[in-house]
């Protein structure tokens, strides 16, 4: 009963500082183009540029975590990562101007990254793959629940708390501070020599390694993707159209639908296991966000069809894509950690290469649309959309390029 109870209790304190540290980044990097149009009066492509900003930060972060994780102990670095962004957002609620704020929130953007990695490879070394399974839900839930409540809540907390944005990460990274150092005294490193069991018929765990294999490349093709849709949708949607009919109260609610969606996505699939050997359903994944996508941006910037539509069928259209790309989100995001994890033994690298990947996706993205955006005259966001949707057309190529090869070279292919 003892060694459960020393078990479990760095598995609550490494869970703790993803859920704070989780908060703190919500409100800091994902709502941050709400948070400058309201405060600095921010236009689109300014917005795009400071994600893609972001995101190369993002990446930065990801890989040094791999590497620092080589030379210093896991739970150390969570203690100094707990402490510097403490720091950095308390330097950060003493600036006044873009100027001071922007390049201390570009550091936070990096420390803070150092966390999941970190926190991956703690909740999942030396487990089998149903314990791993269980954990990386858990740590899903942990890291998505606040994406849901602090983007919808944003709206009213710019409105009515000003300070708020500033002030609730500081409280966050205050408590995490205390958690990763009960983390640093009770972590035990684990017996890795059980994590995976051997199936006795070797053309059976050839096949399951194999199909491991492909969906962790399918995956990690899906994943940077996955956020090139979700960082521009983020950074597009504090001047669409359609937000110039509601409030900003309801604009948020409307833009974290998507979060809610894969939150609940990320329970049943940790509920089940069916999709640990179905690699090509990521394939029909990526379709169905590329539509989502779509079906979001087109009606909310009043395009085509959509230009005359009353408002709440707008909305509902929205919501339902939203939906949809919520439930294609969490299962692109379990799968490239689930297979990333279960090949590496829960390896600190894999999940900074899982994290980087997610940088790569937050650069492209943002980049991609400023970029159009810059190059039109237009004023509505159709050039951004045009080029996201193409990237993603070709996004796809590859994933059944990949997919063909690999049907080729499966072992239970006849020679």
């Amino acid at each position: 009963m003892q060694a459960v109870r020393d078990q479990r209790l760095p598995l609550v304190c490494a869970y703790t500082i993803e859920v704070l540290t989780a908060i703190s980044v919500n409100l800091l990097m994902n709502g941050v183009a709400f948070y400058t149009t309201q405060r600095f009066g921010w236009n689109t492509s300014q917005n795009l540029l400071l994600m893609m900003t972001q995101g190369a930060a993002y990446a930065a972060g990801a890989l040094s975590a791999g590497v620092l994780s080589r030379h210093v102990r896991k739970t150390s670095l969570l203690l100094g990562v707990s402490a510097a962004l403490s720091a950095l957002i308390l330097a950060m609620s003493f600036g006044n101007s873009p100027w001071v704020i922007i390049p201390i929130l570009l550091v936070f953007t990096f420390v803070s990254t150092l966390t999941w990695p970190l926190v991956e490879s703690l909740i999942t070394e030396g487990c089998d793959a149903v314990r791993m399974n269980r954990r990386i839900t858990i740590y899903n839930m942990c890291w998505s629940s606040p994406c849901v409540v602090v983007i919808a809540a944003y709206g009213t907390i710019l409105q009515y708390w000003p300070a708020g944005p500033m002030l609730i990460p500081l409280f966050c990274q205050g408590i995490a501070l205390v958690a990763a150092i009960v983390l640093v005294k009770t972590h035990r490193a684990p017996d890795m020599a059980a994590a995976q069991p051997h199936h006795g018929d070797a053309t059976v765990a050839a096949k399951l390694a194999h199909q491991r294999r492909m969906a962790l490349w399918l995956a990690r093709l899906s994943l940077p993707a996955s956020f090139v849709i979700a960082n521009s949708l983020m950074g597009l949607f504090p001047k669409l159209a359609i937000t110039s009919q509601i409030s900003l109260v309801w604009t948020t609610v409307l833009a974290s639908l998507w979060m809610a969606s894969r939150f609940f996505t990320f329970i049943v699939l940790g509920m089940t296991s069916w999709w640990h050997t179905r690699p090509r359903l990521l394939l029909g994944g990526g379709v169905l966000m590329l539509l989502a996508f779509l079906m979001i941006v087109l009606p909310a910037e009043r395009l085509g069809l959509f230009a005359n539509k009353p408002v709440w069928m707008i909305v509902s259209i929205i919501a339902m894509a939203e939906l949809v790309l919520g439930i294609v989100a969490g299962f692109v995001f379990s799968a490239s950690l689930y297979f990333g994890m279960i090949l590496s033994d829960g390896s600190a690298e894999h999940g900074s290469y899982h994290e980087a990947l997610i940088g790569a996706g937050m650069v492209i993205g943002p980049g991609l649309a400023a970029g159009a955006q810059a190059m039109s005259s237009s004023g509505s966001s159709s050039p951004a959309i045009a080029a996201v949707s193409t990237l993603m057309v070709m996004t796809l190529a590859g994933g059944f390029t990949i997919s063909a090869k690999s049907r080729a070279g499966s072992p239970n292919r006849p020679a």
